[in-house]
């Protein structure tokens, strides 16, 4: 289920079931997420910056 809308309405059928656990966006504030994250953003300045281009454009920009 993709949500369109944040934060979710508060009767979002997601938040009544019993094998969903909800988190904020700090639910991925792990060492190995951080550092892949991180990772990620550096990867993707390089390939900005030497004319390769990233697979991680905002569609909005893909093309441009």
């Amino acid at each position: 289920m993709y949500i369109k809308q944040e934060p979710i309405s508060s009767n979002n059928a997601l938040l009544k079931m019993n094998n969903v656990v909800t988190l904020p966006h700090i639910g991925s504030a792990t060492n190995e997420t951080r550092h892949t994250m991180a990772m990620l953003a550096a990867k993707n300045l390089v390939a900005a910056l030497t004319g390769v281009g990233s697979a991680y454009v905002v569609k909005e920009l893909q093309g441009i």
